[in-house]
């Protein structure tokens, strides 16, 4: 897959990968947390998450493709996260 499609065959690849090892850790622990336990301490995150991808992707397509503009958004995209995150007082983030 990753030389056939190149960059866009990796971005697949780790994604596919990233959803697997979380398919997996869900499992493991499906004895210690339940399911709707997770989904419901993790909605913070899910909005936070939501919310920081619409406003990259904003702010992508006013900028051209270079190593320099993807760090810049991905800057911006972090501080947009902790920031909801803190707006939020999300307790873990809190804690630190």
């Amino acid at each position: 897959m990753i030389p056939k499609y190149q960059s866009v065959g990796v971005a697949i690849a780790t994604l596919l990968t990233e959803w697997l090892v979380t398919m997996v850790q869900l499992y493991m622990v499906r004895r210690d947390f339940g399911f709707k336990t997770i989904l419901s301490q993790s909605t913070h995150y899910w909005l936070a998450g939501m919310i920081m991808f619409m406003i990259t992707i904003t702010i992508e397509q006013m900028f051209s493709p270079t190593i320099i503009h993807t760090g810049v958004i991905a800057i911006i995209g972090g501080a947009v996260y902790i920031g909801i995150l803190l707006g939020m007082r999300d307790s873990v983030l809190m804690g630190v």
